[in-house]
């Protein structure tokens, strides 16, 4: 039972790490949040699975996925010199699993 008319949540870092398959993630990194955590408990409950657990999950929005460390450092730096934290508002969520096929989506 959802309970939001629209979630906030700040947007605070520019972060690259490896991830499986000697792949890179450069992403853009959320504050902690509680309502975010609780609406990924809705979707794990729905469609359990470690990967998706809300108490481990990275909450994140992803730049881009590669095998060139090289290229995500440069557009990370290039990303990093104007970057200043923001926060960002929306009132739909969705699932999404590599490489970008969507799960589920809800309307707030």
């Amino acid at each position: 039972n959802l309970r939001y008319k629209e979630i906030k949540v700040l947007v605070n870092e520019v972060k690259l790490i490896e991830i499986k398959n000697n792949a890179n993630l450069l992403y853009l990194a959320i504050e902690e949040n509680e309502d975010i955590k609780n609406l990924q408990r809705i979707f794990y409950n729905k469609l359990p699975s470690k990967k998706y657990n809300p108490d481990k999950f990275v909450f994140h929005i992803t730049l881009n996925i590669g095998k060139d460390y090289n290229q995500s450092k440069r557009m990370q730096e290039i990303i990093n010199k104007n970057f200043k934290p923001f926060e960002i508002e929306f009132s739909k969520l969705g699932l999404f699993d590599y490489p970008g096929d969507k799960l589920k989506e809800i309307e707030l």
